[in-house]
């Protein structure tokens, strides 16, 4: 159970790889979640997931929790049908925030959430710093899986040259809402723009809202400076909208830096810092939850959240690095292909689920 593609979201994206490998060699229940945030569609999934889980016969319920109350109340009927099964549960986070969203509930309702975790075999982590999040669960095995690049990636390269006459590109590739810092990285774009003769921007991806502004407050807010940009720096500003495929793999080869300044409230590890770091990327990112144990002065810069001037800080710590550029480019393309590669994923994650 978990949410299938569209929409692209880095838990999507893990979801769904996951379940196309399983269903290469083997039968699969599949559960999608994605868009069922709504109470009519809520209760509907609820009842899919007691015919499934109580009316056919598996070997493992597999699932990516939920961090909302309307989501974790499937997550409940999930665990309670699989525990009249008696089968084993393997249970895949993927965002930083189980701990605050468990203390936001009602107490009665903790006690519930609580006794059906307590069911849970196996819990899979991107990170060591990770396990805390479950740490009141003792008799939960604590898996590490770390992150990955889409299995597309491995066609690219494995050396980066930047010349000194280049173009320097830089690149925002995420969904973009206010708490992924895009709206700061624009305003800073004007800065940077003007003060880099020799440097572009592009960005990628859907706009959302989020917790602090709407959908149609984000629109106004992203699209007055597009506006901005383009009529200002036509030849060096682009949109590319939602990308995929090769376009969305040459997008990442083609840039230099690789700039996410979030300070999104379930930020863990995501995918595309991930596939910005095989791409040979510098890396520019927030002091945001388990971020900086990510990205170090190998990969690039952290700074700080929420701020303009920060990200302009970064893009001049580039600059300023550029003759030890070509070490961090390929020191992160070898690091990714030693430690993030989809391969690598898929196999951690099947060996845990395949378990006895």
């Amino acid at each position: 159970m978990g949410p299938i593609l569209p929409p692209y979201t880095g838990q999507a994206v893990a979801f769904t790889a996951v379940i196309d490998e399983l269903q290469k060699t083997n039968k699969c229940i599949v559960i999608d979640i994605a868009n069922k945030d709504k109470w009519l569609n809520g209760i509907v999934l609820c009842f899919s997931i007691v015919v499934k889980v109580l009316f056919f016969n598996y070997d493992c319920v597999y699932f990516t929790c939920s961090r909302t109350k309307i989501g974790s109340i499937r997550d409940v009927v999930l665990l309670l049908c699989a525990r009249v099964k008696g089968v084993r549960v393997v249970n895949h986070l993927h965002g930083a925030d189980y701990i605050t969203f468990f203390s936001t509930l009602p107490p009665f309702y903790q006690k519930i959430v609580y006794w059906s975790y307590s069911y849970i075999d196996t819990g899979i982590v991107l990170l060591d710093e990770m396990r805390s999040q479950f740490d009141s669960y003792k008799n939960m095995n604590i898996k590490v899986v770390h992150n990955f690049y889409s299995s597309a990636f491995d066609q690219l390269p494995v050396y980066k040259q930047l010349n000194d006459n280049d173009n320097i590109k830089m690149l925002y590739f995420s969904n973009l809402m206010k708490t992924k810092g895009i709206l700061n990285l624009l305003d800073a774009a004007m800065i940077l723009l003007d003060k880099y003769e020799n440097l572009c921007l592009s960005v990628a991806g859907e706009i959302y809202g989020d917790y602090e502004l709407s959908l149609d407050q984000m629109k106004d807010e992203v699209n007055k400076r597009f506006d901005s940009l383009y009529s200002t720096y036509p030849d060096r500003f682009k949109y590319y909208g939602v990308c995929t495929g090769d376009t969305k793999t040459k997008l990442f080869w083609d840039s230099d830096v690789f700039v996410l300044p979030t300070f999104y409230l379930t930020e863990a590890v995501p995918l595309t810092l991930i596939e910005a770091m095989r791409s040979g990327n510098y890396l520019i990112t927030t002091d945001h939850n388990y971020l900086p144990g990510i990205v170090s002065e190998d990969f690039g810069s952290i700074i700080d959240t929420d701020s303009v001037q920060a990200i302009v800080i970064g893009v001049d710590e580039f600059y300023n690095s550029r003759a030890k550029y070509h070490t961090i480019s390929n020191h992160n393309i070898n690091f990714a292909i030693e430690n993030y590669s989809e391969k690598l994923y898929l196999q951690n994650v099947l060996e845990i689920i395949f378990e006895k």
